[in-house]
């Protein structure tokens, strides 16, 4: 159900697979890095749990708005146009998901961010959005 959600073209999907290390039989492959760093939230103190989210959630929506823009530039910002792109390229089995998912890692291993900076990155991904034509409802 999730994967189609990418195929109908009108939004941006972020596909993140926490499952166990053992589960190597389904689909979408688990993404090592990501499952292992957040874990199972119940097995870590709730402040810890809580800083390595803002740390996987701020590196996100930073690689998300960088990698995005040059989405958007290449569609001449025609928003369906970058969606497609995006879905095309960084969904399950695109060619360039593997290196959105290493620059997250590469962020989350270099800066830890905290809450503020997750709210400033989020906020940078709305303006690259924003920066869609105006017959989009981007959001």
């Amino acid at each position: 159900m999730f994967l189609q959600l990418g195929k109908e073209g009108k939004i941006i999907v972020l596909y993140f697979n926490f499952r166990p290390s053992a589960d190597t039989k389904n689909y979408p492959p688990r993404d090592d890095f990501i499952a292992d760093f957040l874990g199972n939230g119940s097995s870590l103190p709730r402040p810890e749990y809580e800083e390595r989210c803002h740390w996987f959630f701020g590196a996100t929506f930073k690689v998300l708005s960088l990698t995005l823009s040059s989405s958007v530039e290449a569609t001449a910002g025609v928003y369906e146009d970058a969606v497609q792109h995006w879905n095309e390229h960084y969904g399950v089995g695109g060619t360039e998901r593997a290196t959105f998912l290493s620059s997250i890692e590469r962020n989350i291993r270099v800066r830890k961010h905290s809450a503020a900076f997750c709210v400033f990155a989020f906020l940078t991904f709305v303006l690259v959005i924003g920066a869609t034509d105006s017959r989009s409802n981007a959001i």
